[in-house]
Parts: C-alpha cells; sequence; structure tokens
C-alpha cells in the first residue's frame, strides 16, 4: 500500500486547526466536513495529511433477468450485433386511440394508410447502410397483469401472421422530419369504412382496442445493424378524398394512446461473448471471471458493481485519524466506445447491499446546502482515448463503510438515470484495477497523526 504525504510537521495545536482546515477546503472545495479536534492531537505531535491510492476496489457485473421498459417516452426497434454485447434486438408494442367521428360527403374515397414515425435522434450501431423496419398488427391487445403494475424488456405479445408495411431506407438519427411507413391498404379500406359508417368498433377508445389490438414496430427480415430510437408520439394516418364537386384531400390520425402500456422488448444473444457466465443461475460475476472488466448496458439487464473490501486496513495505520476526502474515477476501456457505440453521458452511483438492489443514489452538496445527484460528470477524450472518464466524490460513503466491522458486502451499483435505464442501450466497459488498458482508480485522503 503506497502512501503519500500531502502535509507535513505542523507542530503546535492552532496551526494543526488551520492547516487542516485550509487543506480540507482546497481538497473539498463545496462541502464544509465536521472534523473533531480533541485529545487525540497533541502538542508535540505531527499532523499529515496523507494520499492513498492502492485501496483495490472489487469490480463484479450484475444480471437482471428484467428490465421494466412501459412508459418511457421512447420507442426502440432494430438490431445489430455488438462483439462485447452479442447481438440485440429490440421491438416496440403500442396501441391507438380512433380519431373523432366525423360525417363523410357521398363522394368521399379512401387514399392510402401510413404509420407516421419521428426519430429521437439516438441510435445504437452502424446507421450508414439501409435497413428495414416493419409493422405487425397484435393478435391481442396490451395488457399489464394483475400482479404487475409495469411491462417490462421480456414482455411479448402475439402479432397477427404477415407485415401491415414495411420501410427500407438508411435512417438518419438526427433527421427529425416525419417517416412515412406505407400499411395495408386493405386495412385502411376497411378502417375508412369503418369511420363512414360509424360503426361500433371506432366510437370510443375501448371498443377500437378490442377491435385494433395494436401494433408492434420490429427490425423486418434481412440485414440490420443499428437499434434506432422514435418518438412516441407516432400516428396512424388515414387519407381520403372528397369531392366538392372538386377534389378535396382529406386525413384522419390514429394517435398514440396510453404511455403506459407502451413498451419495449429488447432481446440478446450473447453466444461468443464473455458474458455467456451470467444469466439466471448466476446473476453475479466477479471482474477476474470476464477478462479483467465489468459491464454496464442497463436495458439488456448489466450493472456494475463496486465494492471496497480493503477499506478497513486503514485502521491498521498507527497514524490514521479520519478519512477526509475520496475520489472515485471510473475508466472506459479505450476501444470499447465509439460514434456508433456511444457511452451512457450520465451514471449514478446508488449504495447497495449484498442483494444487489438499488438503495440510495450518491449525492453531493451544493451551494445552499441543496443535495444534487452525482451522475459523473463524463470527460471523453475522443482524441487520444486515453482520459475519458467518470468521476465522483465518494467521501460519505466511505465515512460510513470503514465503520462497519461486520463481513462488509455493501457496495456501489453503477447505473443510468431513468429514462435512460429503461430504454437506452448505451454501455459501459470498465476495467478493474487488473485491467493492462484502464483501470478504475480511488484515492483516499485521510488524516495521519504521528506522535
Amino acid at each position: 500500500m503506497r502512501f503519500y504525504i500531502i502535509s507535513r510537521n505542523f507542530c503546535r495545536k492552532m496551526r494543526i486547526l488551520y492547516c487542516i482546515l485550509a487543506a480540507f477546503y482546497l481538497l473539498s472545495g463545496c462541502k464544509k466536513a465536521y472534523i473533531q479536534f480533541g485529545d487525540q492531537f497533541v502538542d508535540n505531535g505531527y499532523t499529515n495529511i496523507v494520499l492513498v491510492d492502492t485501496l483495490t476496489p472489487v469490480v463484479s457485473t450484475i444480471f437482471r433477468d428484467s428490465v421494466i421498459t412501459s412508459n418511457s417516452g421512447i420507442m426502440l426497434a432494430g438490431m445489430y450485433k455488438d462483439s462485447m454485447f452479442g447481438i440485440i434486438r429490440a421491438k416496440t408494442f403500442f396501441n391507438l386511440a380512433p380519431p373523432a367521428l366525423r360525417d363523410f360527403s357521398l363522394s368521399a374515397r379512401y387514399d392510402s394508410l401510413r404509420l407516421i414515425l419521428k426519430s429521437n435522434g439516438t441510435y445504437y450501431g452502424d446507421t450508414s447502410t439501409v435497413q428495414t423496419i416493419s409493422i405487425y398488427q397484435l393478435a391481442e391487445p396490451i395488457q399489464i397483469g394483475e400482479s404487475q403494475s409495469s411491462l417490462y424488456n421480456t414482455s411479448d405479445f402475439p402479432i397477427q401472421a404477415g407485415a401491415l408495411g414495411s420501410i427500407t431506407r438508411r435512417f438518419i438519427p438526427s433527421d427529425t422530419s416525419s417517416i412515412l411507413v406505407p400499411m395495408s391498404d386493405a386495412l385502411g379500406q376497411d378502417l375508412f369504412n369503418l369511420l363512414s359508417q360509424k360503426s361500433d368498433p371506432v366510437k370510443d377508445i375501448t371498443s377500437f382496442i378490442n377491435y385494433f389490438k395494436g401494433l408492434q414496430i420490429a427490425p423486418g427480415p434481412g440485414i440490420s445493424n443499428a437499434v434506432l430510437g422514435f418518438r412516441d408520439s407516432v400516428v396512424m394516418r388515414l387519407y381520403y378524398h372528397e369531392a366538392n364537386p372538386s377534389p378535396v384531400n382529406e386525413y384522419l390520425d390514429f394517435i398514440f394512446n396510453n404511455q403506459a402500456l407502451q413498451f419495449n422488448q429488447i432481446q440478446y444473444d450473447r453466444t461468443g461473448t464473455g458474458l455467456t457466465i451470467l444469466g439466471p443461475a448466476n446473476r453475479e460475476a466477479e471482474s477476474t471471471l470476464t477478462n479483467n472488466m465489468a459491464f454496464v448496458q442497463s436495458a439488456t439487464g448489466l450493472e456494475a458493481k463496486i465494492r471496497f473490501p480493503t477499506l478497513r486496513n486503514l485502521l491498521q495505520r498507527p497514524d490514521y485519524a479520519q478519512i477526509l476526502k475520496a475520489e472515485l474515477d471510473i475508466l472506459p476501456v479505450r476501444g470499447s466506445f465509439s460514434g456508433q457505440y456511444p457511452l451512457p453521458p450520465e451514471l449514478d452511483l446508488y449504495s447497495t447491499s449484498l442483494l444487489n438492489d438499488p438503495l440510495s443514489p450518491l449525492t453531493i452538496t451544493q451551494a445552499g446546502g441543496l443535495a444534487q445527484v452525482q451522475n459523473g460528470n463524463l470527460q471523453v477524450d475522443w482524441l487520444y482515448g486515453q482520459n475519458t472518464f467518470y468521476s465522483y466524490d465518494v467521501t460519505t460513503f466511505l465515512q460510513q463503510q470503514i465503520a462497519i466491522s461486520d463481513n462488509n458486502k455493501n457496495g456501489l451499483l453503477i447505473q443510468p438515470p431513468a429514462p435512460a435505464f429503461e430504454s437506452a442501450l448505451n454501455r459501459l466497459v470498465l476495467g478493474d484495477s487488473r485491467n493492462i488498458k484502464d483501470r478504475i482508480m480511488l484515492k483516499v485522503y485521510y488524516i495521519s497523526i504521528q506522535p
């Protein structure tokens, strides 16, 4: 264990107090910690501030077999192959509400039916090539089970045979203009007839969903190299015209209905990757079993956990008095992120126990005494890739943990905040302390009292 002396040889009691407080302000900058000065400081003693950077954190990957993906406001569709995370396939499910009834002239005629989508700007994979997305009609309405309150990445509802429509094109995430997907004219004509006759299936939402169960958007057949993100403001638009006496073009919109019943199904196949060790029978794997790396992709059930089992070694130091400040830097492994595979822009740390359930987020006190959740303040070095990291103040957490004398299995969970937790495929590969490329770094500053 290496130690670095930051401040040395303050002999007098008052000078000890002033210098420790000054050093603390320089190190923390944002919060005044309470430090008890008393008989532990002797007049002829020496007080140092020591930096320790060899308290080795233990890193592991946590597997969750299901993740809530409903009510996120984001629709995902597509497929791509990730050499580290496997094959990722996403489909989205939702239902629609009928338009308000209106009177049609005898000259009204059906023209076409389109599903209108808009990108939300997100993607995962390679969007430089064309790919296909297809639209299917559900065979059963979307429902939440009696014992559930949400829908999950593992939820599923059957579809009717044959696609209602599809589109093959290059999808440009930054282009937020409308994407019009041609849909079945047989369906369009049927809906037009129901509307023009004001039939029961289109009189209200409940009746319509019993008749038209909903839609699924899925990757089409053939090669697909990306999962695409769309807004949930999807519309199915029915175009028609009337002659009064000259033709007048009109349309009616079946609009997105009930965000709580829209969800993304996210399937994965990790065959051939280092993550096959994880599954229902093995929900946690230390980084020593995954090539000295841990993995975060919450929408497919992967989170990382950090523990500090050697923290109490500080208590064995005869000069140790108190943790003054602790900083944790999480470094993504070089080569694991790119424009195609972006890092999560924000990652929260949650305290957790042996059960690996998220408890309280790590916060930092801002001016005015307000507690703000730490999101990592991601710094990306696109030029050299050597100085990319998330940074956290873990002072309070470690001060609490060093006081626990039992077999401490507590740690910190790494996961993105909502709604990215449920709907984003951005992933992080972080190196443990043995990783030869990039490794997690913990720096602990403590007050040292030497007789």
